[in-house]
């Protein structure tokens, strides 16, 4: 990890164009503060990765964004720029220099904490911020209800930091790689990702929001939809975008409780011998709601399966919007294969058959957003 003043000094380079945080003291406490888990754990660092929310060996932005959406006050910021000054800073001096690392690949502790506290303290003593930067952290406010720290950790963290610099430095030589030219070069290329983070959250709208919130819902209440907010889900679907406007698709809103709760006891002598749900398994989740989207056997757009899966994503985003949960489901289409009457008794228009459901209500139950795969996306420029 990067020592204070190396934090410090990169809150206030990338807050020069940002009046509201750059004589902020709450922002720059919180810019030293995610490193308050050592007043918790002393050298113990097994949950250090978690208190920078996975910024800890390499930078993670969206774990930093999915903070902010939660809290966003000028400590908030702070903390999430420290940590995302962290990211980079383990990633960057791994390659500048491997003579620093072990055969484990690990820094060797001996050169890694002579050369950062070296080089920290000399930019205490050098920087003509220093005093400036101090005050702020003195005078900085530290919330009650943070996620992963107290407040007391804050203090005393904040205490230490302020007597960190009342001695002599306690390593014996000077930085031999972590040194000022490699940290005033390091300073000035922290600060894209840190901007392009905080530009992100700053162009977040209630859609991205809704997008980004969104979780697959497996638990509902009983309370039934109301007709105005089953008119809302109607609308967003109609409003779904098909290729050359051939609208194959038809929405069938299910809210029949016998009816459901029938479809879904069909489907339980379908499933695998041993199934770890066993046999009291609810295919659609005891929702209030169920819509299927069926398709005709000729479509009339060779794309009619990918536009059901565009108009069944606006039902999740109109149902994230009026706070409601949902779950977009594929094994309903076993029990039709099984027993195409179903499709008349849901009153599927003649020749039309399944291709996804989405059942929907007022969810009892979350998770964490799903982690997402190494090499998902590049960019051709």
């Amino acid at each position: 990890m990067a020592l204070p003043m190396v934090h410090l000094l990169a809150a206030w380079d990338w807050a020069q164009d940002k009046p509201e945080l750059r004589e902020n003291p709450d922002y720059y406490l919180g810019a030293i503060s995610p490193d308050a888990i050592h007043i918790r754990d002393g050298d113990d660092k097994s949950r250090k990765n978690a208190v920078h929310f996975n910024n800890w060996r390499s930078p993670d932005p969206d774990a930093v964004l999915a903070y902010w959406r939660k809290r966003f006050t000028p400590f908030d910021i702070g903390y999430g720029i420290h940590v995302l000054l962290d990211g980079q800073w383990a990633v960057d001096f791994r390659r500048t220099f491997p003579q620093m690392l072990l055969p484990s690949g690990k820094p060797d502790p001996k050169l890694y904490y002579n050369d950062t506290c070296a080089t920290d303290f000399q930019l205490y003593a050098e920087s003509p911020l220093t005093p400036r930067l101090m005050e702020f952290v003195r005078r900085g406010r530290a919330p009650e209800d943070h996620p992963m720290l107290t407040l007391h950790e804050f203090d005393a963290w904040r205490e230490m930091t302020l007597n960190f610099y009342d001695r002599p430095c306690p390593m014996e030589g000077p930085a031999r790689y972590l040194d000022m030219d490699y940290t005033r070069g390091f300073l000035k290329s922290c600060l894209p990702l840190m901007t392009t983070t905080y530009e992100r959250m700053l162009h977040m709208n209630e859609i991205q929001r809704a997008i980004l919130d969104r979780r697959s819902t497996r638990g509902f209440s009983d309370v039934p939809l109301t007709d105005a907010e089953i008119q809302t889900l109607v609308d967003a679907a109609l409003a779904a975008p098909t290729a050359r406007n051939c609208q194959d698709w038809h929405f069938t809103f299910v809210t029949n409780r016998a009816l459901l709760d029938e479809f879904s006891a069909a489907y339980r002598p379908l499933m695998p011998a041993g199934a770890a749900e066993g046999n009291t398994y609810d295919v659609l989740f005891h929702a209030p709601l169920c819509v299927f989207i069926t398709l005709p056997e000729a479509p009339g757009s060779r794309f009619a399966q990918v536009d059901a899966g565009i108009a069944v994503e606006n039902l999740a985003l109109s149902a994230m919007g009026m706070g409601m949960g949902s779950v977009i489901l594929g094994r309903p289409k076993e029990v039709f294969d099984a027993d195409p009457a179903w499709e008349a008794r849901f009153g599927f228009p003649a020749g039309h058959h399944f291709a996804i459901a989405i059942v929907i209500g007022h969810n009892t139950a979350t998770k964490e957003a799903h982690p997402i795969g190494e090499g998902k996306t590049h960019f051709v420029k």
